[in-house]
This record gives structure tokens, sequence and C-alpha cells, in this order.
């Protein structure tokens, strides 16, 4: 670990910082533990900035949506401080952090800026391309179970052991932000999370419904018989294609919007989605993934397409009811229980779903 000597006055508080960051990274033995050991350090009211994520405030989000969720990814997940720099209120740690990610093992470098005041960090900002990341856990389906563990184990803790958060001394009140301030931070969440969700558009979509059928088929458009047969079902495969796409684009356009973040699960949305589309089907995604396999099985007249779009089917069928809808009901509670029961899973409302006016749709309406 190498130490790059400022020109401004450098704090004992922002060198004590930094040995305390390289030791708690250096081996934690749990998510817990590792929260444990940067607790004291934090202000009550700290601000956690890190790529493609929200912001997070406070410790106890510190500990239950940082570290947890972290640490069910990457269970052995550790890192190794490469360089520092300090000043008198400020330190950046630059370290290379490793681990297994989907029984493969996962590395990533980051640089990470923290600010003190009065001996506590209130803002630690996190700099990492987050692509690699992404990619590694889009492509190891292993991973995907242990994100789904991750809500249900937040809820054992909270019941068995409670929030464990030392509460917030009085010479550290929470500091409201600016009007500024506020649309600083709004801006560059959306700014995140349209980036976010257009890695996520090009690696999920854009493999599934794209690059997956162009390498069964090559795009080849074939002339079944009888051909005349095969005219309107290309055209129904033109609609198809088309009402995917744009389904799949307000969709996409929703989740950074409304939601905050993306449709990722490693970088979930702040505020349940609920508009657009959501509000006739809770799953428009996934369905507009499968009207585009199937309109390309239909235009090309690739009848072979049909199978890998039943497959995709019941992959995101079980990947909704296995992951996404525990983890949502985790997250937001009533509110999503709500809109559960009034907005049907795969078979689209006639008419869109308004929130307060009532909870249960109309049989008819399913």
């Amino acid at each position: 670990m190498s130490f790059i000597t400022p020109a401004a006055p450098v704090s004992e508080a922002a060198q004590a910082w930094v040995l305390a960051f390289a030791e708690g990274w250096l081996a934690p033995a749990s998510a817990d533990a590792f929260a444990d050991h940067f607790q004291p350090w934090f202000d009550p009211h700290v601000r956690l900035i890190q790529p493609l994520l929200p912001a997070l405030v406070g410790q106890r989000a510190f500990r239950e949506r940082f570290a947890r969720p972290l640490f069910a990814l990457v269970p052995d997940l550790h890192g190794q401080v490469e360089r520092t720099a300090t000043s008198a209120d400020c330190a950046y740690v630059e370290l290379t952090l490793r681990g297994t990610l989907g029984g493969r093992p996962v590395a990533w470098r980051v640089c990470d800026r923290a600010t003190l005041r009065d001996g506590l960090v209130v803002e630690r900002e996190s700099y990492f391309d987050p692509l690699p990341l992404l990619r590694a856990i889009l492509s190891r389906p292993r991973a995907w179970a242990a994100l789904a563990r991750a809500p249900m184990r937040q809820r054992r803790h909270r019941a068995t052991r409670g929030t464990n958060m030392t509460p917030p001394r009085a010479d550290h009140q929470q500091r409201p932000l600016t009007t500024k301030g506020q649309n600083h931070d709004d801006n560059l969440r959306r700014t995140r999370a349209a980036a976010g969700s257009v890695a996520h558009f090009v690696l999920q979509p854009g493999v599934v419904a794209g690059l997956v059928p162009w390498w069964l088929t090559g795009w080849r458009l074939r002339d079944p018989s009888p051909s005349w047969a095969w005219t309107p079902l290309r055209v129904a495969g033109v609609a198809l294609l088309a009402v995917g796409v744009v389904v799949l684009v307000q969709a996409f356009v929703r989740f950074v919007l409304e939601g905050g973040g993306t449709p990722a699960p490693v970088a979930p949305t702040q505020q349940l989605v609920i508009g657009g589309p959501y509000r006739y089907v809770r799953n428009p995604m996934y369905l507009a993934v499968t009207a585009v396999i199937v309109g390309q099985t239909l235009v090309l007249g690739q009848p072979a397409l049909l199978l890998y779009a039943a497959a995709v089917g019941a992959a995101v069928a079980a990947f909704a009811h296995g992951y996404e809808e525990p983890a949502l009901a985790g997250q937001f509670g009533a509110q999503y229980e709500a809109y559960r029961r009034a907005v049907p899973a795969w078979w689209p409302r006639r008419r869109p779903w308004q929130p307060g006016l009532a909870d249960q749709p109309a049989r008819h309406e399913r």
C-alpha cells in the first residue's frame, strides 16, 4: 500500500480512516462483521454514493442495503488497498476487490472518496466501472439465487436481531440539503440510472431477443410451404416486433424517470415502478422480450425459434416468481401487495390501474 503525500495539510482523522478502511476490507468475516467494523467511523446520517445504485443515507442503510446484499452476492469478498491520498477533510483510497461470484472468481478496481467532519465520515462516494460486474452477474445464473435469497435474509435479520444500530448523537443532527444540492443529486441519480438501464438493455434484451435469435437463425428468411399462408403471419410478426420494442423502451424509461434505478437486481429502483405499461401488467418487459422473439419467428419463417421463445418464457416466469416478487414485497411492503392484487402478472388489464381507487380489479379485468 503506497501513500501519496498531498500539498494540503493532512489530518490525523483522515489518516486513521485510511488505516481503518484497509483493515475493514482485508478479510471481512461476514456482512454484519463488516458493518460493525465501519459503523463507529460513520456519521449517523452518512451518505453513501456508488455507481448505478441510489444514494443511501444512514448507518442502517449501510448495513441492510449495502453490506448484506453485497456479501450475499460475493460471500468471500475482500479488498487490497493499493494507493491512498489524504488532505485535511478528505481521503481517497484505491483498492482491488476480489471474491467468488456465481461459483467463479471476480475482481474489480474501485476508488473511494471519503469526506470527514469532526472525525467521522459524512459522505463516501465510490467510483468504478460497473459494466464488468453487471455482465458477470447476468452471465452467472448461480448468482441470481444469491440475489433472490438476500431479501429473505434481511427479513430474518430484522425479526431476530432488530436493527442493532447506534442512535444518532446529539452533535450530529441530520443536515438538510439545499434545493440546489437536491437538484444536483436528482440529476446525478437519473444520469446513473439512465446509464445503468442502457447497459442492462444491451446486455439482457439485446442478447436474449437479438443476439441469440441471430446466432440460431442467422436472421435468414425462409419460405415455408404453403407460402401464401405465411404472408398474414409475417404481418403479425412485424406487429409483434414493433409493439415489443416500443414496450421495452417505455419500460426502461420508466425505470429511470419513475424508479430512479435500473431493471438489474444489482441496481434496483428507489421507488416501485407502476406507471406506463406497468399500469396494465406487472411484467411488461418480459412479455415484450418474448413478443420480439415470436415476432422474429413469424417474420423469418423459422418455427424453431418458438422453442427458444418457450424456454425464455419459462425462465423469466420462474425468475419473476422466485426472485422478483419476494424481493419487491420485502422492499416495498404493503404498496407492492396492493399493486400485486390489482394488476395481473401476465395477462394485461383492459383498463389502466389507478392507485387508490381500488386494490382489486373486477373479475373480467384479469
